[in-house]
């Protein structure tokens, strides 16, 4: 399914994937409010507290974009 077509105009989108969706997001009409490295988020940061050795993919982020 593709998601352009089921979100209305001003439709927001949370999305986690590598840091090249800024870009891709951008070309198909998404405006991006604001990424984070998800290593830097309060929950993965106190999942990390109870299971130290966690790992994440290296530019894992989390997008908030908005369908222009």
């Amino acid at each position: 399914m593709r998601i352009k077509p089921v979100l209305r105009d001003g439709g927001h989108l949370f999305l986690v994937g590598p840091t090249q969706l800024r870009e891709i997001g951008s070309s198909l009409g998404f405006y991006v409010c604001w990424d984070e490295p998800v290593e830097q988020l309060p929950t993965f940061r106190m999942h990390r507290t109870i299971l130290p050795k966690a790992m994440l993919r290296p530019g894992l982020t989390l997008f908030h974009m908005k369908k222009a």
